[in-house]
Order: C-alpha cells, then sequence, then structure tokens
C-alpha cells in the first residue's frame, strides 16, 4: 500500500527524494495594503528580486474525487506556465484516482468513472508534471488546496512534496475587491471582471480562469509600484522552498 492507502507496484531503491520543482521562497511580511509596493528585502539572497515580466508562474488546478487530500484522489490536473502574460506551456491530463466517483462529483464536475477509463494512474503522471512545474512560482485560487493534494500524490510515490514560491489569486483578490464582490469564488470573480476565461469545474478551464485573474490583480498592482517578485509575493504569497533550477517546460 501506498502511503496514503493506495495500492502500488513496488519500486526499486533509489536516492532520496528530492522536490518536484524547487524554487527559492522569501520570508516578508504580507502588508496591510497595496496602496503603494512593499519593499524589496535587502540581505535576502534566496529570494530571486526579479521583474515579474521575467517570472515563470505556473499556474495550476486539480479536480478530485472529494475535499480532502487524506481520503480523496486526483482525476485531472492541468499546468499553464506563463512569462510576460504569455502562456508558453500547457498540460492537462486525466487521472485514474483508482476508486469510483462519487456522483455528485460527476455532477459538478462532468468527470465519471467513464471519462478517466484508460486514464494513467498519477504515478505515470507525475513526471510530465513536474517537468511543467520545475523553477516555476505556482499560482492558484485558494492554491493550499491544489498544493495538497500534490503533494499527497508526490509523498505516495517517493517524491518530496512540492517546495516553490506560491501566489495564492484568492489571497489577492481579497486584497484589491475588499467589499466589491459578493464572495471570492473563482466563478464569481471572472464574471465580475468579464475574464476571457470562464471557470468549469474542469482543471484546464480553470487554470486559465486563474491566469486571468492573475493578470488582472498584476495590472491592478502595477500602478502601486508592485513590480518585482518579492513585493508582490509580500503582498499575496505562500509558501518557502529551495533553490531550483529554471522552468522548463
Amino acid at each position: 500500500m501506498d502511503l496514503i492507502g493506495r495500492r502500488r507496484r513496488d519500486r526499486p531503491a533509489g536516492p532520496p527524494a528530492t522536490a518536484c520543482a524547487a524554487v527559492p521562497a522569501p520570508a516578508v511580511p504580507a502588508p496591510a495594503g497595496v496602496d503603494r509596493a512593499p519593499a524589496v528585502p535587502r540581505g535576502r539572497a534566496e529570494v530571486p528580486d526579479v521583474p515579474l515580466v521575467e517570472v515563470p508562474f505556473a499556474v495550476v488546478d486539480v479536480e478530485t474525487t472529494g475535499g480532502s487530500a487524506a481520503h480523496n484522489f486526483l482525476t485531472e490536473v492541468a499546468v499553464a506556465v506563463f512569462v510576460g502574460g504569455r502562456r508558453v506551456a500547457v498540460f492537462d491530463q486525466l487521472v485514474d484516482p483508482g476508486v469510483p466517483i462519487p456522483p455528485f462529483i460527476s455532477s459538478l464536475t462532468g468527470i465519471s468513472d467513464a471519462t478517466v477509463a484508460g486514464a494513467p494512474p498519477i504515478a505515470d503522471v507525475l513526471p510530465e508534471l513536474c517537468r511543467h512545474l520545475a523553477g516555476c512560482v505556482l499560482v492558484g485560487h485558494n492554491l493550499p488546496f491544489d498544493v495538497s493534494f500534490l503533494d499527497a500524490a508526490l509523498v505516495a510515490n517517493d517524491l518530496a512534496p512540492l517546495d516553490q514560491l506560491r501566489v495564492d489569486t484568492l489571497v489577492l483578490a481579497r486584497r484589491l475587491l475588499h467589499g466589491a464582490v459578493p464572495n471570492f469564488k473563482l466563478g464569481t470573480l471572472a464574471a465580475t471582471l468579464a475574464l476571457p476565461n470562464q471557470p468549469s469545474h474542469r482543471a484546464l478551464a480553470d487554470v486559465l480562469a486563474t491566469a486571468d485573474l492573475l493578470h488582472w490583480q498584476l495590472g491592478r498592482l502595477a500602478p502601486a509600484g508592485v513590480l518585482r517578485l518579492p513585493q508582490l509575493l509580500a503582498v499575496g504569497g505562500r509558501g518557502s522552498g529551495a533553490t531550483g533550477a529554471p522552468c522548463r517546460a
């Protein structure tokens, strides 16, 4: 059995687990507001002080059999990599969760047992997924949810959890749109802001809507002077990590 209770094939012993896509993270406090840019931290070599237009952002989204990574499993995963607002790579893959998909999940996402019939297990998907994430800053809407499932899959397959800089568009939305929207669900924000892509509870559609939201947010933050990666992380960042290789997607 694997570490999350699923049966898997034995693997030969290998080197110690390494991070799927490590990239450094800052230890900067979030500012009270975004009327002006937070100062770029001094003396923190581990924080890449680069313009946002040069940062590879890997926008991720997952679909699952339920709401808990401890008891549920992935059914679809998608990532799109953007640099300077341009999409440079995309990955979208259905996943066989190894368990029946509950009817209410199928009704919500349109992903049923028949949909994933013949799809690969997550163990076969992780190498290509990690290749797309490598060296990028992770972006998601309510990102801890997506990361919890990805981390569970990585650990279950003898890999280290994700260890990267992270930007949560939900955190940014709460700062930028407080009092302006009825809630901060991705669908509400995409509709209110008339974003080009609308979410649909499918991984790639939600990734593209999240990317649109991120770029709208960056446009709103730019006049306040948020133009470099440490400044963005101070406003809407999560997580920590270690130095990693450039993104090669």
